[in-house]
């Protein structure tokens, strides 16, 4: 799994993820994406899932 950030303007972060999503580790380091996006006051969070070809249904969870 490969994660990318790319900041549009001052309140967008766009979140690339590149590879199959299983719900392992890698979901961890997205939310830690998603929270340094946060941190750096982004108030817009876009997760880009044109590159994941499969991820499993418990990916689609998400609790903070």
């Amino acid at each position: 799994m490969k994660i990318t950030r790319e900041d549009v303007g001052e309140e967008t972060a766009v979140i690339r993820l590149e590879g199959e999503l299983l719900g392992g580790p890698e979901s961890e380091e997205i939310r830690q994406a998603v929270r340094l996006a946060l941190t750096d006051g982004r108030r817009f969070v876009l997760i880009d899932l044109g590159k994941v070809p499969w991820m499993t249904s418990g990916c689609l969870l998400y609790t903070s």
